[in-house]
């Protein structure tokens, strides 16, 4: 019997020992697996790192995050990037307007192409070019000038990561990005305040940007331009574009640059994007790519319900809500985000009774002008969900999901006041009021709307039987409309 008391003993001490000895990295694990035929070449970086411990994380944080990226799965999509550059250099000179219907002309052109196959990037990253760009970011954080501050995994999310958005032509984007845009950057190391500072290096890449950017914003139906040569030539693009292409150019010089954006105003149409710099001082600094530098005001005043920030590594609460429910709304369908809100505002946390099983998602919402768009979740439990760090003084609406992709109403609407309390909104069917409300619209070109406010008045009525009244402001009768 104790020799049986023996062995047991033996095995057991054996397993633990084998346990303590195997990797525990689940995720790298999972990366390689997902990799298919590509595994050898990811296994090959590791090797190649395998006497530098360092750059072996960096390596590890790179293919442990790198499901969940996508490129496309063949170099086709380069004829659409080749007739985007031939059209670009042929209509140079011309109107801006001329050359955006021009590329809109070949996005339709190229649609089939443009909806291609796309494959993650453990699939088809080599090694040779994962080991060049992990060893251009450690020259720029070790050896450079305007990284030095940055701890271990600021540099992971900063400067390690080898693309900037997902799609990206996987190309030597750092070498000619930085040729064009860190020119004379080098004026900076002669003296001794700019030499190791990242906001001065940020405002001379930035007046470059300008200078080949020439900034001009408009919304398009253009494809995205993932090869980045091409992209910078690009004479206009969203605020989106621009911080995107930001990011790659500050990158490129060694600058630590980031992407936030809000997905949504809580006072108008759209949402915005711009970047920060990681700042000697450790905070992150706005400022506009191409457009303003940090210090100056972007957006000052303007509220936001949530501000989120780009990263490379997956969020694990994403990724939980992404496994829970069916259907996600188009913010969350990327795992690679980071919320820091709070870097901007005073937020509060918010428990709000909603409808739903417990174990499922509900999502905040704020009004677009058209409808409502989620800009947050919170898991249900208990016939209530709590949402994180929201911004005060803000109209809400608590969603949920039905199907795939049927948005109801969980809860009532509420205002999140300015010191943090919730002033549920309730309508009251029994007790019925008319309210007559003049609006005045926030319009870009108000002189057009002006004949229409001096011959039209628009009555608003909830109640089933409208009764049109007989005020009008200028006109004949036909001009007057019952909503």
């Amino acid at each position: 019997m104790k020799q049986i008391v023996k062995i047991i003993i033996c095995i057991f001490i054996a397993m633990s020992l084998f346990g303590a000895c195997r990797p525990q990295d689940e995720g790298l694990e999972k990366a390689l697996r997902l990799a298919k035929g590509n595994r050898a070449e990811l296994e090959k970086v590791l090797r190649h790192y395998q006497n530098d411990s360092l750059k072996l994380e960096a390596a590890k944080f790179l293919i442990r995050y790198m499901p969940g990226h996508y490129s496309y799965a063949d170099t086709s999509i380069c004829l659409y990037y080749n007739a985007v550059d031939s059209t670009l250099r042929s209509m140079q000179g011309k109107p801006v307007v001329e050359i955006k219907d021009s590329l809109e002309l070949i996005t339709d052109k190229f649609a089939s192409i443009i909806q291609g196959d796309t494959v993650q990037d453990v699939e088809v990253v080599k090694a040779d070019y994962l080991i060049a760009n992990i060893d251009t970011a450690f020259a720029q954080w070790e050896h450079g000038h305007w990284a030095t501050h940055l701890d271990f995994g600021q540099f992971c999310e900063y400067l390690l990561p080898y693309k900037v958005f997902e799609c990206q032509y996987l190309d030597n984007w750092r070498e000619y990005l930085e040729e064009t845009f860190g020119r004379e950057i080098e004026k900076l190391y002669y003296c001794d305040l700019f030499r190791h500072s990242a906001i001065q290096a940020t405002n001379h890449v930035n007046n470059n940007l300008r200078k080949e950017l020439h900034l001009y914003l408009s919304t398009h139906r253009i494809a995205q331009v993932g090869r980045l040569s091409t992209w910078q030539k690009v004479p206009f693009g969203t605020c989106e574009e621009y911080a995107m292409l930001a990011v790659a150019a500050f990158r490129s010089c060694g600058i630590p640059v980031a992407f936030d954006f809000t997905p949504q105003w809580p006072f108008r149409s759209m949402g915005h994007a711009w970047n920060v710099v990681l700042a000697n001082s450790g905070k992150n600094i706005p400022f506009g790519g191409a457009d303003t530098d940090p210090g100056q005001p972007h957006k000052l005043d303007e509220k936001m319900a949530k501000v989120y920030r780009k990263c490379y590594a997956a969020n694990p609460e994403i990724v939980q809500l992404q496994q829970a429910e069916k259907f996600v709304p188009e913010v969350f369908s990327t795992p690679f985000l980071k919320d820091v809100t709070t870097e901007y505002m005073e937020c509060a946390d918010v428990d709000i009774e909603v409808d739903g099983e417990d174990g499922r998602y509900a999502y905040l919402s704020v009004f677009n002008n058209v409808s409502w768009v989620p800009i947050c979740f919170g898991r249900i439990e208990g016939g209530k969900a709590r949402f994180k760090d929201v911004g005060r003084d803000i109209a809400y609406l608590p969603l949920r999901y039905e199907g795939n992709s049927r948005a109801i109403p969980a809860g009532n609407p509420f205002i999140l006041t300015c010191d943090g309390k919730v002033k549920e909104l309730s309508a009251d069917t029994l007790c019925k009021q008319e309210v007559l409300q003049v609006c005045v619209l926030a319009c870009p070109k108000p002189l057009a709307i002006l004949p229409l406010v001096e011959t039209s008045l628009y009555l608003c009525s909830n109640p089933a039987q409208t009764r049109l009244r007989d005020t009008q402001i200028g006109g004949d009768a036909s001009q007057r409309q019952s909503l």
